[in-house]
């Protein structure tokens, strides 16, 4: 697939390509993974693009709640139905209807200490893939995951990454009103904060996909799906 895509070999050698992601995937999610079924193919490198699932994922729940989630994380029976009897559009829909009731928590302080805690959470299971596949003599690549809060405003075109973060961090530091968004947005920054230190202690390659949408924003279908002229630049950069 690489060679169809730059029609030349990668160092002359005929490479494979397994997709191992899945929808709603946290990065314990591909902890499992790695470790049940993706170490049995041997690979020589895997890439990690993960940071907004993590961000979404609440840090406690009941116990039906929990039930849910296990299976979302073990059955692609349920995904399918999921996607077919609610797709996204409902979803948003619903949870446009529920934020006007559920608003964001308006203490700064409290942000802080959620944001720490998820961000240990990613560490934890970020640092066990990564272990995993050093003693396995596996390469890892890393890459950093653009998202924007402006899914029905266009201007967001016009604004990088970090404009949106500086503006979202300006609001909770004056306690205003946001979106579910914003505040996702707080914690997946701080979540790709987390992905460079890892990167800087364990001297690992960083694709900055981040950097390459902030070229062009439209490159974003959604708050953090890509286009695919988008997906073909982020694979040359892997390249």
């Amino acid at each position: 697939q690489l060679q169809q895509l730059f029609g030349e070999p990668i160092n002359g050698l005929s490479v494979e390509v397994i997709n191992g992601g899945f929808p709603y995937y946290t990065t314990a999610s591909v902890r499992s993974l790695l470790e049940k079924e993706l170490a049995s193919y041997d690979p020589d490198l895997i890439t990690l693009y993960a940071a907004y699932n993590d961000a979404s994922w609440p840090l406690g729940s009941g116990s039906g709640t929990r039930v849910l989630f296990w299976i979302s994380q073990h059955s692609m029976i349920y995904l399918v139905m999921k996607e077919t009897l609610l797709p996204d559009s409902r979803v948003l829909w619903l949870g446009r209807k529920l934020r006007r009731w559920l608003p964001a928590s308006s203490d700064p302080a409290a942000l802080d200490q959620t944001a720490e805690a998820v961000a240990a959470r990613y560490r934890q299971n970020m640092e066990a893939i990564l272990t995993f596949a050093a003693e396995r003599g596996i390469g890892a690549m890393l890459v950093r995951q653009p998202m924007t809060t402006q899914v029905d405003n266009r201007d967001f075109n016009r604004r990088t990454y970090a404009e949106e973060y500086a503006t979202v961090t300006a609001k909770i530091a004056a306690r205003e009103p946001r979106t579910e968004l914003e505040q996702r947005m707080f914690l997946h920054h701080r979540l790709i904060d987390e992905l460079d230190a890892l990167a800087r202690e364990r001297n690992l390659p960083v694709v900055d996909n981040i950097a390459i949408v902030d070229q062009d924003r439209s490159r974003l279908t959604t708050w953090v799906h890509l286009t695919e002229e988008a997906n073909e630049q982020l694979a040359r950069a892997l390249h």
